[in-house]
């Protein structure tokens, strides 16, 4: 039986862990001995991990805190602070944070892995990556979940060579990483995200969103993380030009994030709050999207679009930013509206399809899932990977 060890920042709901827990729903994980281990100190959906998958939550800091080198370095800050030396600050705070990242890329090798696994995967970029090349492993995988090529470079640069495989979430970030990685070009493979949608479908049936009834307003739902890469401050631009219009809208943005307070505060100074409620983060955001009649995914960076892959299967109209990874899952604008990233093109392309849905002209081609076909093929990549074989 193989010996697998995934390493992920997190097990929460974003779309790089969704796809995670996706995969090992869909790979047969009494075949093989998985751990998934996580240093972060919000993991949510681990309950939802398959009950024979491993999961080690390490957040311990004891093992570096305490190492002479740390109380030195903290001591030499705390100096430094008082001296008000902003120099000296600045260089013995980044001193600090090199040694913890270092100490915490080799601490599961010696607490937990000393003897070493069959595979070792990177399915994040980071931390994760270090982690995982620290492992004395048959195997070496990372997933690449961005479209931008300089996302974590510095780390690409260094490690890339050091793993056995590369792999892209897309077709679009795999040629995205063939031309700036062109010394790793023949060990970059790809494996698409995959969603059941049997599973999802009945996921929305868990409970009704009753605030959504009012019909005489349109229903935009977002399931982003609420901060500005993910797009949250151009859903209240557009928002507010919609309103300015005279549109009536409810638009439901389900989830959280760091910047949240400060979009609220947007949200008030353009007295939107009866528009845009933010629900926090759901477990379960399917009945949002059930509920929604369209799904805005207006973010600045996206290598896949799960979330946009998600309305899809509920056959909803959807307005997304064009982006990597948007283009690739709507089919370069067959199955949705691609519109430049800025409010205005978002607020109007949603006020062209609010006069559709009055006029009840067709909008958009319906999304052709053969889903059988794709969860045999998907399942198939994975398991060659805990295979310790090679994507192409």
């Amino acid at each position: 039986m193989k010996k697998v060890v995934i390493f992920i920042p997190s097990i929460q709901h974003g779309g790089v862990q969704r796809s995670l827990l996706e995969a090992l729903h869909v790979v047969d994980t009494t075949k093989y001995d998985i751990t998934v281990y996580s240093y972060g100190h919000y993991n949510p959906l681990a309950e939802a991990l398959p009950e024979d998958v491993t999961v080690i939550i390490d957040t311990d800091k004891s093992h570096y805190l305490r190492k002479p080198a740390s109380i030195f370095l903290h001591i030499a800050l705390m100096f430094s602070k008082i001296c008000r030396s902003k120099k000296n600050i600045e260089k013995f705070s980044k001193k600090i944070k090199d040694f913890v990242h270092k100490e915490k890329a080799k601490y599961p090798a010696k607490k937990y892995f000393s003897q070493g696994v069959d595979i070792a995967i990177s399915y994040s970029m980071g931390l994760c990556t270090q982690m995982a090349i620290s492992l004395k492993a048959e195997k070496h995988y990372v997933f690449f979940h961005s479209s931008d090529p300089n996302f974590h470079r510095d780390l690409s640069d260094t490690y890339f060579k050091d793993f056995d495989n590369i792999i892209a979430v897309g077709e679009n970030v795999q040629q995205m990483l063939k031309a700036n990685f062109p010394q790793e070009k023949e060990k970059i493979g790809l494996l698409k995200n995959y969603i059941d949608p049997d599973n999802i479908k009945n996921l929305a049936e868990e409970y009704t969103v009753d605030s959504v009834a009012d019909d005489k307003k349109i229903k935009i739902t977002s399931v982003i993380r609420v901060d500005k890469e993910k797009g949250a401050d151009l859903v209240v631009s557009a928002a507010a030009k919609l309103k300015k219009c005279g549109v009536p809208f409810k638009w439901y943005v389900v989830g959280d994030g760091a910047q949240r307070n400060e979009i609220e505060s947007e949200i008030q100074k353009y007295n939107l709050t009866e528009n845009i409620i933010i629900t926090g983060y759901k477990e379960n955001p399917y009945p949002y999207i059930k509920a929604c009649d369209i799904f805005v995914h207006p973010t600045y960076e996206e290598s896949f679009g799960l979330a946009i892959l998600e309305a899809l299967i509920f056959e909803k109209i959807i307005v997304s930013t064009e982006t990597m990874g948007s283009k690739e899952v709507l089919n370069n604008g067959a199955l949705g509206v691609l519109v430049p990233i800025n409010p205005d093109a978002i607020a109007d392309a949603v006020m062209k399809i609010a006069d559709d849905l009055k006029s009840e002209r067709p909008i958009q081609q319906k999304y052709k899932n053969n889903n059988e076909h794709h969860k045999i093929t998907y399942k198939q990549k994975w398991e060659t990977i805990l295979e310790g074989g090679i994507l192409s």
